[in-house]
């Protein structure tokens, strides 16, 4: 079934015609009728040799929500693919009769629907089932199938592509509002459009239009990163928008016989480098990240896209794969019939074992290998992706376990992504180990930022110097300097010193934020991560005031200890150390 409605064409029209037909002869040349990485089901030699697959058989009755039965249809299309016993084939036709009559949207999220992330990966999932399996499926359902997908994915997405390019794009209004974003919406969507498209559209100038349409807004992604590979976003934002990277690079380099080569783009390497450079620990196979923005612990990445990363750039730690099943459609078939390395990349291999360090945000990871303790901070502003205002906040970890520190985000609502959400703790500085300066937190926007002041590395001690003055709006501010050390030995020593100076006497104070059991004993703070015991000791000239609350994440107590000076002054400092403790947990 061809897609060429008007806003198809309204697009085609408005590219480059030499572009587009060099990409059409790419395609007529190298994938001539649609397709996947993998073929379809009746290619029995092929599906034979796949990996193990759990069988099983469809259960009585189909859910009212179109995930579950996209969930359903993914599965049965496995099993028919791997196994052709034919008893998923009613299912599924059942199943897509019913889901292209749903709204698609993430029903907890969004209002209205849109191509959104959730829409697309519908869209993707779906085009695979009509690829693989439509010599077996009724022909009705999937040419209804694939006029659903036109109508919620591509179709929207080419005639958005126009107005992308003519910058009036609406949120709010128009269907792909995320074209202008430059964060991990552009990636994903734009790899599940290619990938449903290349699917089941045969007409090849449009899947060449739709192609030639993802060039610009992949661009905007790769601007996300730092020339370094910093992803603000932090390690759940690099698995989900790096991940459709790689599906998208491996789709469009297959489809056009490597024409089309993501992976040849001059920043790429280091924004893949950036998982094993954020890395805080690892424990066996199991490894660990930063909790800033909107990361949760714990953090982790599927092994199957460090295979992608490894065979394509030689940075990761595992070439093996893992159980490909359990990916999303599209992936499990990258994960199936990875397309041919022209040439074995050459292995990268840089020692980070005692840290890591991004001189284009001030970021820092710092190691010890005799405890297992690290230390994670960040710069930045306070305008990154899924931000917090938060420069200057640092998270100490024991093992996998977060100590103190910055504890991430809940669970995500709308609320959360409103007007009001920086009047979530966890989200504003409050819910940070950061200065409350006059009264006052830090603000949203690009302005504040952390400047770093100076940084000194050795084997033996870390230690890096910010100038957070910009982030707090106070005119009377003349300094105001967080100093965080990181000294390794036996057993690791963080030092935290934040130093102020103002035109007239302000109020101040800095806080502990503890996310598990810890108790006030006199002037020293305790904190307990497993069978340890983690000591702040206050070691400011002057003895601060100390207190408690609690806030809650998940409907969990998170202690915040704050540590203020008793009067106003015109300058002063609150210094601390954190280090474990002699303690034998129960």
């Amino acid at each position: 079934m061809c897609l060429g409605l008007a806003s198809t064409w309204l697009y085609v029209a408005s590219r480059p015609a030499t572009r587009l037909e060099q990409i059409a002869a790419w395609l007529r040349k190298y994938e001539p009728t649609p397709g996947v990485f993998t073929p379809g089901v009746s290619d029995r030699k092929f599906w034979e040799q796949t990996p193990e697959l759990p069988p099983t058989t469809p259960r009585k009755g189909l859910p009212t929500d179109a995930t579950a039965l996209v969930d359903i249809i993914i599965e049965g299309t496995n099993q028919e693919c791997k196994y052709q016993t034919g008893q998923w084939i009613p299912v599924i036709n059942d199943a897509l009769r019913r889901v292209v009559e749903l709204p698609w949207r993430e029903l907890h999220m969004f209002k209205r629907e849109f191509t959104d992330l959730h829409t697309t990966a519908k869209g993707a999932a779906l085009a695979r089932t009509c690829y693989l399996l439509q010599d077996k499926l009724d022909p009705d359902v999937v040419s209804l199938t694939i006029d659903t997908i036109q109508n919620k994915v591509i179709d929207p997405f080419l005639a958005d592509s126009v107005a992308y390019q003519e910058r009036t794009l609406v949120w709010g209004g128009d269907m792909c509002p995320w074209l202008e974003m430059k964060d991990n919406w552009t990636a994903v969507c734009v790899a599940n459009i290619v990938y449903a498209t290349l699917a089941i559209e045969p007409d090849i100038m449009v899947r060449a239009g739709v192609i030639a349409a993802t060039e610009d807004p992949i661009k905007d992604y790769f601007t996300s990163f730092e020339s370094d590979g910093y992803l603000s976003s932090g390690i759940r934002y690099w698995n989900y928008g790096f991940g459709h990277l790689m599906l998208l690079g491996e789709r469009l380099f297959k489809a056009t016989g490597g024409k089309i080569n993501l992976f040849n783009d001059p920043n790429i390497l280091e924004m893949a480098r950036f998982r094993d450079k954020w890395e805080i620990g690892r424990d066996g196979d199991n490894a660990y990240y930063p909790l800033f923005a909107d990361n949760a612990n714990p953090t982790s990445i599927r092994g199957n896209l460090l295979f992608l990363v490894s065979r394509r750039f030689g940075t990761s730690q595992t070439e093996t794969k893992k159980s490909v099943w359990n990916e999303s459609a599209p992936m499990t078939d990258l994960l199936l019939n990875p397309p041919v390395l022209y040439e074995k990349p050459t292995e990268y291999i840089e020692d980070v074992s005692l840290r890591t360090y991004f001189s284009s945000s001030g970021a820092m990871v710092a190691r010890n290998k005799s405890d297992k303790v690290s230390l994670a901070i960040k710069g930045g502003t306070n305008s990154e992706e899924h931000n917090h205002n938060d420069i200057g906040a640092y998270t100490v970890f024991s093992g996998n376990m977060a100590v103190c520190g910055d504890v991430g985000v809940g669970a995500y609502s709308p609320a959360l992504f409103g007007m009001g959400r920086y009047s979530y703790d966890i989200v504003s500085s409050f819910g940070h180990p950061l200065p409350v300066v006059d009264n006052r937190l830090q603000f949203n926007g690009v302005e504040a930022r952390a400047k770093v002041l100076k940084h000194t590395f050795t084997d033996e001690i870390d230690t890096i110097t910010y100038d957070l003055r910009g982030a707090y709006g106070v005119s009377a501010l003349k300094k105001l300097e967080r100093t965080v050390s990181f000294s390794r030995g036996s057993q690791s020593v963080i030092t935290v010193e934040d130093s102020f100076e103002a035109d007239y006497p302000i109020a101040f104070e800095t806080a502990i934020i503890a996310p598990r059991n810890a108790q006030l004993v006199g002037q020293a703070i305790y904190m307990f991560c497993g069978d340890q015991r983690f000591i702040v000791n206050i070691k400011s000239p002057e003895r601060p005031a100390i207190r408690f609350v609690k806030m809650h994440m998940n409907d969990e107590p998170i202690m915040r200890f704050s540590i203020g000076l008793k009067q106003k002054q015109k300058s002063g400092s609150v210094k601390y150390t954190i280090s474990q403790d002699v303690y034998v947990g129960p």
